[in-house]
């Protein structure tokens, strides 16, 4: 039968385990869930979240010219054909360094609060609390494909009732 030693043995070997897991399942949700709010934007080149893919983390004031491996170049500024709000809440512009007067300054120079403001629209899109929110095109936003700068407001969402309670 069983030995009081293998009994002692069996249950420590059980609690060390269940330890171990309880400290992999906290550690690696911890990780998850900061990945999961970390803000993210993905542009598509295309309608219906087809084509190249542009991910965005952070505001960008002019969006980017991008060489591929092909030698093709793709050209984000007014040419967003869907958009997938991944998480957070993001302002949409129409023209550049996010609707402020143009000029040859590199934009990791730019500072935003000294430039005169453009006319141009901008649109809010924010992630729901039941995942990312896609648009399959700009225009059913009411904005068009002509989106030119990009600004992140919050790494949160918006209450859903911003989407009528959808």
């Amino acid at each position: 039968m069983f030995t009081t030693k293998t009994v002692v043995t069996s249950v420590v070997a059980f609690v060390l385990g269940l330890a171990a897991a309880g400290i992999f399942i906290r550690f690696g949700g911890e990780r998850q869930a900061a990945a999961a709010l970390r803000p993210e934007i993905i542009f598509y080149s295309e309608p219906n979240f087809q084509g190249h893919e542009l991910h965005l983390f952070d505001s960008d004031v002019d969006l980017p010219y991008e060489d591929l491996a092909d030698g093709t170049q793709v050209l984000w500024n007014d040419n967003i054909g869907s958009i997938i709000v991944v998480s957070g809440t993001w302002r949409l512009y129409q023209n550049g360094r996010m609707n402020t007067a143009l000029d040859d300054t590199p934009k990791e120079l730019v500072d935003l609060r000294t430039k005169a403001p453009a006319s141009g629209w901008s649109s809010v899109v924010s992630a729901t609390s039941i995942g990312p929110l896609r648009i399959a095109s700009p225009e059913l936003l009411g904005i068009g494909s002509d989106i030119s700068s990009v600004e992140l407001i919050s790494a949160g969402s918006l209450p859903d009732w911003i989407y009528g309670g959808k």
